[in-house]
């Protein structure tokens, strides 16, 4: 692992002993492959999904954000890289027959060219829908959860609103085995070895996806676009949004496995798993951030007395600035 990640995320050797992972070589071997054949069996029951338009599958460009009534938040579940909101049908399902989420409102856009663009290209329509929401409905909770890179895109959002936008709601932020500060599958940033330009040319084929090159220079790790993402993690953590990471040692697209969660982020927590691939990892932390989202959506009665109470306190300071001019020594 290249040296400028030491301010940003875990070096591998450094994240093994606080985690307690077993990095040798046989061991990573297995597990790559169990969590590969997991992502098989997660993938086979969206295939369906995937070829059918359901009506919680919501294009940003055209589809504005539907308010449930009595829902007391906002939930906004974004797919990964060339990847489609079926992703999320699990989850969905869950909140819907859970007691304490099934009358949340629930926006599942499909990212514009499947992600396959830069970051703020793939994030600005989703943003303006939740900007949107957010203007109508100030106080309360925002949820983003994202996968791989609609983790990046639901960081990059929750930004952008906290800090850019300085919206009242509450924001809390879930991102799944999302390359954070990129992924050496794509490449080291820097790199112009034969060998890293040769496979760079393997990643604009149909084969790999016809990746855009602004996206393999954008998710390459350490890029620059990686390091101003994390810096703004830590600048909206900061202004109070918070955040939580989901990786696994056995994820053979997003490595290293420290790459999903970034250093020095303020109310950032992460959890890390053996044995589960890119995609069934959604699966295996779907529990976690369900429990989550049902604490979050409280905050909605939080949010709202405290700006009852900062209004009161702002009138009683000004009659008190009125009858009580301070004076001013001259």
């Amino acid at each position: 692992m290249s040296a400028i990640s030491n301010n940003f995320v875990y070096t591998e050797q450094s994240f093994a002993k606080s985690h307690e992972v077993n990095t040798s070589g046989l061991t990573k071997i297995i597990n790559k492959i169990v969590g590969l054949v997991k992502d098989i069996c997660f993938a086979l029951p969206t295939i369906i999904s995937r070829m059918s338009q359901k009506k919680f599958y919501s294009d940003p460009k055209t589809t504005p954000i539907q308010d449930i009534e009595g829902s007391k938040g906002l939930i906004v579940m974004v797919h990964g890289l060339n990847a489609h909101p079926s992703q999320f049908d699990r989850m969905h399902k869950a909140l819907l027959e859970n007691e304490e989420t099934k009358n949340e409102t629930i926006y599942r856009p499909h990212v514009p060219n499947k992600g396959n663009c830069s970051l703020n290209s793939a994030a600005e329509k989703t943003l303006q829908r939740i900007r949107a929401w957010a203007l109508k409905n100030p106080h309360s909770p925002i949820k983003l959860i994202g996968v791989s890179n609609g983790g990046r895109i639901v960081a990059h959002i929750a930004h952008q609103l906290k800090v850019e936008d300085e919206v009242l709601n509450p924001i809390r932020v879930s991102c799944i085995a999302a390359p954070l500060f990129g992924t050496e599958v794509i490449g080291n940033a820097g790199d112009q070895s034969l060998k890293s330009r040769f496979w760079r040319f393997l990643l604009k084929t149909p084969l790999a996806g016809s990746m855009k090159p602004i996206v393999i220079k954008e998710m390459a790790y350490g890029s620059e676009r990686a390091k101003r993402l994390v810096s703004q993690m830590r600048e909206g953590a900061r202004a109070g949004v918070v955040f939580n990471t989901y990786g696994s040692t056995s994820d053979s697209k997003v490595t290293p496995a420290p790459t999903t969660a970034p250093l020095n982020v303020q109310n950032l927590s992460s959890k890390f798993y053996t044995n589960e691939g890119h995609s069934s990892i959604i699966k295996r932390a779907q529990s976690d951030i369900i429990d989550a989202t049902k604490e979050h959506m409280k905050e909605r009665y939080v949010s709202r007395v405290c700006a009852v109470s900062n209004s009161i306190f702002g009138l009683a300071r000004s009659i008190g600035d009125y009858f009580f001019p301070s004076r001013v020594a001259v």
